[in-house]
């Protein structure tokens, strides 16, 4: 599906862009100007996230409590990895001494790599179960 492939896309340029500026594990001009991109590319993610993929999971919960109450779990976890980034991209855009950047960065990575792992496991497979049982023409279906 077009949409999970971009969003898994997005996850993989979001981890891969983190993963370079841990590696350097230093605040460097060049590290804010790869912060300012990741935060940049992060936004866009989530406006996307919440245009386009998140609508379908709230429609198909509004009769499904189990994903009413995954859809609420994750929605609180998303709230706090976002407040954590932009609290990270916020004090760091501006300086911060390096052992604390490295180890404010760690935290982050490690916060959204079990976030991309845990919404590409549950979440994209509950939209393509979704997707799938909402088109037309699909036998047993509307």
């Amino acid at each position: 599906m077009k949409l999970l492939d971009d969003l898994a896309d997005d996850h993989l340029i979001i981890a891969e862009m983190l993963q370079q500026v841990v590696e350097r594990g230093i605040i460097t001009d060049e590290a804010r100007t790869s912060l300012r991109s990741i935060k940049a590319l992060m936004l866009f993610h989530l406006k996307k996230e919440n245009d386009t993929f998140y609508p379908v999971l709230r429609r198909a919960a509004r009769t499904d409590k189990e994903l009413e109450k995954l859809l609420e779990t994750n929605g609180r976890e998303l709230e706090a990895i976002y407040a954590m980034a932009m609290r990270f991209f916020e004090k760091y855009s501006v300086g911060g001494n390096d052992k604390d950047f490295a180890r404010d960065l760690g935290m982050l990575y490690a916060a959204l790599r079990e976030r991309i792992l845990r919404e590409e496991r549950t979440l994209f497979k509950e939209y393509e179960k979704q997707v799938t049982e909402s088109r037309p023409g699909r036998v047993g279906g509307p």
